[in-house]
């Protein structure tokens, strides 16, 4: 087994200060390359430490493949806690592949995109989370890009992981078109490489997800080959699109569920409550459906995310592709 600690320079900052992304490549004899990617939005950072325990966990042995771990793609962002890049404002996971001779955040995309096609990547798991307003169960999303067995390849990826809800974005609907389009997991599903966005948790690490997500990336690692080992098998995961719920009056949020409820079609989700402190929204599911995003830091404002809900095709407990 081999441990390469990489750097790739992306460009420089005002004063010259090289602006660089830290890269670790375990390769082992043979085998698939798998690539984990993590805080493309600096407020999201849970995909940090599911990777520093699964490098830990590869170094005790059983590695066949070759895992690449890039656990702070947007540096700038981390330091400023921030969703886009604060030098130029814009959200990196709406510009890859990126450009060469682009803006800064663009020169990002491309650098991490050029240096894992060159690294041969097969396989691609991008982490995410809800941010600082919101708190995401775990869940795995799947861009489908017309290639049935790609989306098939993806699918078992998310099934091997243990995710129990798998969002397919099968139509450019305007909520989901630039997710469609530019984002790291969607750019590699285009490239035929099979690629899945592991959604959890929120601001900060939650212990509560992050053993649990640790371990179905094992068996998934296994799987797929890269790991030694017996595969535990899991059940396929429930098939949904993604439906966001929006405030339409800005106050203090008040959710009246929790993360995985089902909710009927016209169930309150939560109620809007001015600095009058009377109540000016009553926030109503549009569909049926499973929370598996929640708004848990209460000040909203006008087309502000209430919720993101997890709608099947044929009731929530639909499963398969």
């Amino acid at each position: 087994m081999r441990v390469e600690k990489e750097t790739l320079k992306v460009g420089e900052i005002c004063d010259g200060a090289e602006l660089k992304l830290k890269v670790v490549k375990v390769s082992g004899d043979g085998g698939p390359v798998v690539a984990f990617t993590s805080s493309i939005h600096g407020i999201e950072v849970n995909g940090f430490e599911v990777m520093r325990r699964l490098y830990q966990a590869v170094l005790d042995g059983g590695l066949t493949g070759t895992l690449i771990f890039a656990p702070m793609v947007n540096p700038l962002a981390v330091a400023m806690r921030s969703v886009v890049t604060p030098l130029d404002s814009m959200n990196l996971n709406r510009v890859f592949p990126g450009r060469a001779g682009g803006t800064l955040t663009e020169r990002i995309a491309h650098a991490l995109s050029k240096y894992l096609a060159d690294s041969g990547v097969e396989y691609l798991v991008d982490f995410h989370g809800g941010g600082y307003c919101c708190e995401s169960a775990p869940h795995a999303a799947i861009v489908d890009v017309g290639d049935e067995e790609l989306l098939e390849k993806a699918y078992g990826m998310a099934k091997a992981a243990g995710f129990k809800y798998a969002a397919v974005l099968r139509r450019a609907e305007l909520e989901e078109e630039l997710r469609l389009k530019a984002t790291l997991d969607a750019s590699f599903m285009r490239r035929g490489v099979p690629s899945i966005l592991a959604d959890f948790g929120s601001w900060g690490y939650q212990e509560r997800y992050i053993e649990e997500v640790v371990r179905g990336l094992i068996n998934m690692l296994k799987s797929l080959g890269a790991l030694k080992g017996d595969v535990e098998e899991k059940p396929n995961p429930i098939v949904v699109e993604r439906l966001w719920i929006r405030a339409n009056r800005g106050g203090m949020f008040y959710p009246e569920v929790k993360l995985l409820d089902e909710v009927p079609e016209g169930g309150v989700l939560g109620r809007v409550i001015d600095p009058h402190f009377e109540e000016v929204e009553v926030v109503h599911s549009l569909m049926r459906g499973v929370t598996l995003l929640i708004r848990n830091y209460p000040p909203v404002f006008t087309g502000e995310e209430i919720a993101m809900l997890g709608v099947a095709r044929s009731g929530i407990h639909e499963q398969g592709l």
